[in-house]
């Protein structure tokens, strides 16, 4: 609905403009995705691959990786925003797409778990789940 909401606001709106507000906007998922798809891609396998979990690896605690990620998105929102009200240039979105890029490849050198997580000693094979 967000997005929906963003491509109606920026419509009549330059199309090359309107592409770097909303990417702006979204710049932490998108570079989330791209983070995750190179990463598997590389390694050939599937994993704990996204921002919150390099992060975590990296020795962050989860609320101080929720801050980073907030930080990053509202630093996003931040200049769609004042990109799409005109007091930011066309370049604003570059930025954006820079810092992006800059994290995802600096994120990319962090290792990702090769083992599976060890299973809690409490479960136990079959799981069972009781109604009643």
């Amino acid at each position: 609905m967000l997005a929906a909401a963003g491509v109606v606001a920026r419509t009549g709106h330059e199309a090359a403009s309107s592409a770097g507000v909303l990417f702006a906007l979204n710049a932490v998922a998108v570079a989330d995705v791209l983070l995750v798809v190179v990463s598997r891609r590389l390694a050939g396998r599937r994993g704990p691959d996204h921002l919150g979990h390099r992060l975590r690896r990296l020795g962050l605690t989860p609320q101080g990786t929720v801050v980073l990620l907030g930080l990053g998105a509202f630093a996003g929102v931040l200049v769609g925003v004042l990109e799409h009200l005109g007091w930011v240039g066309g370049t604003g979105a570059l930025w954006v797409a820079s810092g992006a890029l800059v994290v995802v490849l600096a994120l990319l050198r962090v290792k990702s778990s090769g083992t599976p997580r060890p299973v809690s000693p409490q479960v136990r094979a079959p799981l069972r789940v009781r109604n009643g």
